[in-house]
């Protein structure tokens, strides 16, 4: 059957639906020569031949006359996605890079070109040097993989604040005191030298990463802040229990304890948080700052660690193990202060229209039009008439 002679053509199983921009499907389409595409996957074509009863020998014909092409669809744009680099040597899957620490300048909202409205979060690189590199097993335990961890400082201190231990462990460093000194593992191919500063454009626009901080505290707090519970009623006989918790346990038969877990008054806020897939919109070179698209944890001046999405991974390799402008030479440095993310143009199908085109034309139509009628209307003068019509 014509069946078994398209199920063995693999250029046919391979296309899918149409789609637009925005990822939703839609149906037949005309064909390049005008005629109406009766399928729109491959699919649809197996059934479409199988209600005509072609024979083999039609199929073949068709599929040599390329007739079988025009009825399907456009298959579909897939992303572009890179799993080895074998320039950097880069893995997508398996290659972690050392994450950065910045501190969180507050919120405010970004207008793209096109006027949508985003809530971002800003967050300042500052100073990020790796200060040495450690090695050993992993917890003490015999592992094939090396333990490798990254030391970082980042942001500046007074030497006068410092401790003797402190001053003597910077100066054996042979760099600049830091605010905060952290330590994160990375892979063996992503070990950078100690002494490297590391550049915002560690990180590229349009990356999703997540943010790791502690969240505000608000010390001992009641079950109405802390968990959201309703509280008594203002009247009908309550005294002084309107935002009590109410009762904790049962009496003491059963089960004549408190559960653990149970919701109650207590500490609220100071905790790690870590909030995945944020997308960065906008990096500003000069002054170290990310624009975030959402919120992270922590208020303002507080630090945070700043990785590549787990979740969320490079589509297309990044700068591995880092930014360095003066070793990759196919990645200058941007002159550029804003390193902006390109949005798409939501009103692309408006801005095919060239208004100002049509509004000379109408205008020109409407007077030519006056004229052979015999005379311009009232109020219209000869000349360019202005904008209004009648």
């Amino acid at each position: 059957m014509a069946l078994s002679f398209l199920r063995t053509q693999s250029s046919f199983r391979s296309l899918p639906m149409r789609y637009r921009p925005d990822g939703r499907r839609f149906g037949p389409k005309l064909a390049p020569d005008g005629g109406r595409i009766l399928a729109s996957s491959s699919r649809d074509l197996l059934k479409l031949v199988q209600k005509k009863r072609w024979t083999d020998e039609q199929v073949k014909d068709l599929a040599q006359k390329g007739v079988l092409h025009k009825w399907l669809a456009e298959p579909r744009q897939r992303k572009k996605i890179v799993l080895h680099d074998g320039v950097s040597g880069w893995e997508k899957w398996t290659s972690k890079r050392v994450p950065l620490m910045g501190k969180k300048l507050g919120m405010r909202r970004e207008v793209d070109m096109w006027g949508n409205i985003f809530a971002v979060t800003l967050v300042q690189l500052q100073e990020n040097v790796v200060l040495s590199v450690k090695t050993g097993s992993a917890h003490q335990k015999e592992t094939e993989d090396e333990y490798i961890t990254l030391q970082m400082g980042a942001g500046l201190r007074k030497w006068k604040n410092l401790t003797r231990a402190e001053m003597g462990q910077f100066a054996k460093l042979d760099t600049d005191p830091k605010e905060i000194v952290k330590e994160f593992q990375v892979t063996k191919d992503a070990v950078i030298p100690a002494g490297t500063k590391i550049l915002p454009t560690h990180f590229v626009v349009g990356q999703y990463v997540d943010i790791k901080g502690r969240s505000k505290g608000h010390g001992t707090t009641g079950v109405m802040k802390r968990h959201g519970f309703k509280g008594a009623v203002s009247s009908h006989g309550t005294s002084k229990t309107h935002r009590a918790g109410g009762s904790i346990a049962s009496g003491a038969e059963y089960p004549a304890r408190v559960f653990p877990g149970t919701k109650m008054a207590g500490r609220m806020g100071n905790d790690s948080v870590t909030v995945f897939n944020l997308q960065i919109l906008k990096i500003n070179v000069e002054d170290q700052i990310l624009t975030i698209k959402g919120h992270i944890p922590g208020p303002k001046g507080a630090w945070v660690t700043v990785r590549d999405a787990v979740k969320k991974p490079h589509r297309l390799p990044p700068p591995f193990p880092t930014h360095l402008p003066d070793v990759q030479t196919n990645r200058p440095l941007s002159k550029k202060k804003y390193i902006r993310m390109r949005f798409p143009d939501p009103y692309q199908n408006e801005r095919t229209f060239d208004w100002d085109t049509r509004w000379a034309e109408a205008r020109i139509a409407l007077k030519s039009a006056q004229q052979a009628a015999g005379g311009l209307l009232e109020g219209e003068e000869d000349g360019d008439g202005g904008d209004d019509l009648m």
